[in-house]
């Protein structure tokens, strides 16, 4: 049975727009993402709704603060959960898309950001668009690397893209692949992958690492995060005290110790396991890079809090924040995927920075950071509103839709 819950400070404003964000569960990144959204749209009388599937879910490796999110936090936001005690991965896709959509009804929003129609979530969103009218946007992050599917899933997209008004996506590199999707590059806004500023923390430093310089890992421990890339890279310049810090936890940090004891670096690595998010940040702060060796990353927010934090980022090509942002000169920075000779050089050059070299790379982040920031993507929202509405497809594309429930999965 669906619940919602609310702040008893919700009571629908009927002499209001509203706008309704869906979300498969509330990260620390939305919640500061939907705190702008929504303190701009209250300058504009705009009611501001975040609907969440569910409070928790059983996969989510990525470190989180503990920061409730509250009325008292929030003001102008409003926060409706709809299976709050149920972890979302054991929820069946026809209960999620049918709440959502029933959830969206009650509201009669205006304007509705969704994820993708490919799961629960936006096929109850989708379902909403399709009865109730409004306009509709997509939040999604998947690009070329990213999403391989076959041509029965792509041309099933595009049929249902197009009750989509428009886009809301990471970059112009996501834009282009959308754009073979049926949402026209006009349609499109980006910088929807950001992060809040870090908040006040501490790093306990482990003795044995103190004045060494480190690289650091921030990550869900699973095989296709790379870290073995990292871990045969530094064997091979064993000549250097360079010490590795990885934060995070998953199912492959057994054998990624016994991958570190077998190579024989096991002293320089350093397994600090899930910290606060701002903990994780200000390790940031003091590396030498932050590396991100996976196979693909839609985006990878990590990248966006190592720029925040001044720190040089090395990173597989694969990660849709590198491929994107980065500019030619910082092109050493990105290598193939799982290609241990090109780490082991990028680090050599990495150590070989000088001082004004390294200063220019910390700035150049910081470029980046600002080009996707949180006033970045407050302004692509609202810029996506003022769009006029799309012509609706034809009612056959409608009822194959309605009958489309999603799937559940973490994204």
């Amino acid at each position: 049975m669906v619940t919602a819950v609310a702040d008893s400070t919700m009571a629908q404003n009927t002499t209001k727009e509203t706008v309704a964000v869906v979300y498969q569960r509330m990260l620390p990144y939305h919640r500061d993402r939907f705190a702008a959204f929504s303190a701009r749209l209250a300058t504009s009388n705009i009611d501001c709704v975040a609907i969440q599937v569910a409070a928790m879910d059983s996969s989510y490796g990525q470190l989180t603060d503990e920061i409730p999110f509250t009325g008292e936090q929030l003001a102008n936001e409003r926060l409706i959960t709809l299976f709050p005690a149920i972890d979302y991965l054991q929820l069946d896709p026809r209960d999620v898309a049918g709440a959502v959509c029933q959830c969206l009804q009650s509201l009669s929003p205006e304007y509705v950001f969704t994820p993708s129609p490919a799961f629960a979530e936006g096929a109850g969103a989708l379902h909403y668009k399709i009865r109730a009218g409004g306009k509709l946007y997509l939040m999604d992050d998947a690009w070329a690397a990213t999403d391989q599917r076959g041509w029965l899933v792509k041309a099933v997209k595009r049929l249902f893209y197009g009750y989509m008004d428009g886009g809301f996506l990471p970059a112009a590199l996501h834009g282009e692949y959308f754009a073979t999707l049926n949402i026209p590059l006009e349609r499109q806004r980006y910088a929807v992958d950001v992060v809040g500023p870090v908040q006040s923390g501490s790093v306990v430093t482990p003795t044995e690492i103190a004045d060494k310089p480190f690289i650091l890992f921030v990550g869900r421990l699973i095989a296709r995060k790379g870290l073995t890339t990292v871990l045969r890279a530094m064997a091979a310049i064993a000549a250097v005290d360079l010490q590795l810090v990885v934060i995070g936890d998953g199912p492959e940090a057994l054998t990624l110790r016994q991958e570190s004891i077998a190579l024989g670096v096991e002293s320089r690595v350093h397994w600090l396991g899930r910290r606060d998010n701002n903990v994780a940040r200000q390790w940031m702060s003091r590396a030498l890079a932050l590396v991100v060796p996976s196979d693909y990353e839609q985006w990878g927010l990590v990248v966006n809090e190592a720029w925040m934090a001044g720190t040089v980022v090395l990173g597989s090509s694969t990660v849709g924040a590198l491929q994107a942002a980065l500019p030619d000169d910082m092109g050493w920075m990105k290598l193939p995927p799982a290609d241990c000779n090109a780490w082991q050089r990028a680090i050599l050059v990495l150590l070989s920075l000088s001082a004004d070299e390294r200063r220019y790379f910390v700035n150049a982040g910081y470029a980046l950071a600002d080009e996707y920031s949180l006033q970045r993507h407050v302004d692509s929202a609202l810029s996506l509103m003022d769009l006029p509405a799309r012509s609706r497809p034809p009612a056959m594309v409608g009822w194959l839709a309605l009958v489309w429930q999603g799937k559940v999965a973490v994204w």
